[in-house]
């Protein structure tokens, strides 16, 4: 059987490694397939891989003591002819990331219709801090991707970022990585310009993830620099929406609309229903939602989060389910968008929308 996760998935040198001896990925490797390693490592044990090791896509010292951890806390040893693990990622290895990997992905959010929270008002202050620092940096600072690093973040300001934040405030900013944007992919294929798309460890005062767009710049805070791959695919669907819109915060208004209008239907249904009051989420997600939607309309017929909420659950759906299937034609335009405005993107981005998460076969 091949490999299941969607990080691993269709890699040709760790497909090898699950079926053939010769194929081991050892230390002193470098590679692609080494980062999706480490990718996995840091998403599954929280290891500490050092910088050198994760840029150059190396298998060095630190990988190689987050792969002995790792067999060595699960007890994967090749009996046949060891005693104790080593720090080789061979058969046994790859299946047991591969597993664990597959468990992730497919973890649902504690709140599934609330992946984020655009717009929120009391995440005002952060929004504003952010947008303030990153519109006072030089876009040429950027362009070399070497030149932003997380440990010595005073060389991602540069000398033209004048009055620029403290060096502190950078180190909460990463650029994605190379298996992030490999999970990306297949749902977004070369829709998304990663140039200046930036994951901080930012989160909302809801504890949920939020992206904002300052002015070249789009940033997605999620609290973390590997969040789940569900919160990643949904952020990254914001994203999309701000590169192919003619105005890059026109999801945020759409999102903070499509939110205000669901308060205020459920505050006017609790009039004639006031038992409504007694779920946890309302007013602001029950018994309408801006997350939830009803699949198998045009593109242009949903709002921000609708789409976001659609390409998320694609994403986490197993391939070939109804879920997968009713979402597809949505991921499909998504991923085929060319370069510039999206004139579905616009038009759907300027009706707040809402759905009743009581409908049969609404999705949320």
């Amino acid at each position: 059987m091949p490999l299941r996760s969607k990080l691993f998935q269709n890699d040709r040198r760790l497909e090898a490694c699950l079926v053939d001896d010769k194929a081991h990925v050892v230390p002193g490797a470098v590679g692609d397939h080494v980062a999706k390693i480490q990718t996995a490592l840091l998403m599954i044990d929280g290891s500490k891989i050092d910088q050198p090791d994760r840029n150059g896509k190396r298998y060095g010292r630190s990988t190689a003591l987050a792969v002995l951890s790792f067999k060595t806390t699960r007890g994967i040893v090749n009996r046949t002819y060891q005693t104790q693990p080593d720090d080789i990622v061979g058969k046994m290895t790859i299946s047991a990331l591969d597993e664990e990997m597959v468990a992730l992905e497919n973890q649902p959010d504690d709140d599934v219709d609330e992946v984020c929270c655009n717009g929120d008002p009391a995440d005002a202050a952060l929004t504003h801090m952010v947008y303030h620092h990153l519109t006072q940096v030089d876009e040429g600072q950027l362009r070399n991707p070497g030149l932003f690093q997380v440990r010595n973040a005073r060389s991602f300001a540069g000398g033209n970022a004048q009055g620029f934040a403290s060096v502190s405030f950078l180190s909460h900013f990463r650029p994605l990585t190379g298996p992030q944007k490999a999970i990306a992919a297949p749902v977004f294929g070369t829709s998304i310009d990663f140039t200046f798309v930036f994951l901080s460890d930012f989160k909302g005062a809801s504890g949920r993830a939020f992206t904002v767009a300052a002015g070249p710049f789009i940033v997605m805070n999620c609290g973390s620099f590997t969040p789940s791959s569900g919160t990643l695919i949904h952020e990254l669907t914001h994203v999309w929406q701000s590169q192919h819109h003619s105005i890059n915060t026109a999801y945020i208004a759409n999102s903070v609309s499509s939110q205000a209008l669901a308060v205020t239907e459920n505050e006017a249904l609790a009039l004639i229903d006031p038992t409504l009051k007694g779920d946890p989420k309302f007013p602001d997600q029950f018994p309408r939602s801006p997350y939830a939607c009803i699949t198998g309309r045009p593109f242009s017929e949903y709002a921000a989060e609708q789409i976001a909420k659609q390409v998320e659950r694609n994403f986490l759906a197993a391939a070939g389910s109804a879920v997968a299937l009713a979402t597809a034609p949505i991921v499909a335009h998504i991923k085929a968008a060319a370069t510039g405005v999206d004139a579905d993107n616009v038009t759907g981005l300027k009706t707040a929308r809402t759905e009743d998460k009581r409908t049969a076969g609404v999705l949320f």
